[in-house]
């Protein structure tokens, strides 16, 4: 759950991020 957490912050700094979730919810 930490990595999930380091996740939303690195969300904030970078909008790639939002490709990474994608990829997150389709791997899950």
């Amino acid at each position: 759950m930490l990595y999930l957490f380091v996740f939303m912050q690195f969300r904030t700094q970078n909008r790639c991020a939002l490709l990474l979730e994608l990829l997150y919810e389709i791997s899950e």
